[in-house]
């Protein structure tokens, strides 16, 4: 740094120079030295955890250096005239399936768009339910979910009972915050089996796996599938 009036900043302020020293008294100086002598980089990335960050970056550089790669795409209802299909634009696909104007008729029950990856058994029957994915367990989403709502009904009772002296509306507030944990488990327990196909009678939006999310009118004709 310049010191008086008749020294020159240098150009390069703010700039660290390739001469740059550690700081310290002669003796810190010499140890920071040491160490960066014997500082083994090599050995140290073996070792060295990658953050997240440098993980992303790694996988963006991969996918970077094979732009051609493609995901596997699935379509259990391929070929049915009721279902999105894989080679069909958002555009094309609303024209043809409109879900405000589509009457329901036996060939078109319900308009289906499933997850093209999330892979799923081909030549699925049209019915009420999307079909089911390769890890799904609904018997044990059922069962669960069965005993959730049992568990909910002996709270509600048992709430009832302790607190009869109580006002209705106090009641019914002390189920609700019980009902609450409860239909959180049982999302939760849709979600650890795999189970979170639905339907959607009154969407606002329909989102596409692709990465297109297209606006839809509320009103609908006949109901979407989810899948």
């Amino acid at each position: 740094m310049a010191n008086g009036s008749d020294t020159e900043a240098s150009d390069n302020e703010g700039y660290l120079s390739d001469e740059s020293d550690f700081y310290g008294n002669p003796e810190t100086k010499a140890a920071f030295e040491d160490r960066a002598a014997d500082f083994d980089d090599t050995a140290y990335w073996k070792s060295h955890q990658p953050t997240l960050t440098e993980k992303a970056d790694a996988n963006v550089a991969q996918a970077l250096a094979n732009p051609e790669s493609k995901a596997t795409l699935y379509n259990p209802y391929a070929g049915q005239a009721c279902a999105w299909q894989l080679d069909e634009s958002i555009e094309s696909f609303l024209q043809r399936l409109p879900p405000r104007t589509t009457e329901i008729t036996p060939s078109t029950p319900w308009i289906f768009v499933t997850n093209p990856f999330r892979k799923a058994p081909k030549g699925i029957a049209v019915n009420d339910e999307a079909p089911p994915g390769e890890n799904t367990d609904w018997a044990r989403c059922v069962t669960e979910g069965n005993r959730l709502l049992d568990e909910l009904i002996t709270l509600r009772n048992t709430i009832e009972k302790e607190n009869s002296k109580k006002p209705t509306i106090a009641i019914d507030r002390m189920v609700n915050k019980e009902k609450e944990v409860i239909v959180q488990k049982i999302l939760d327990t849709a979600i650890d089996c795999g189970c979170t196909s639905g339907k959607a009678c009154i969407p606002s939006r329909l989102c596409c796996y692709s990465g297109i999310s297209e606006l839809l009118t509320p009103l609908f004709s006949v109901p979407v599938v989810l899948g």
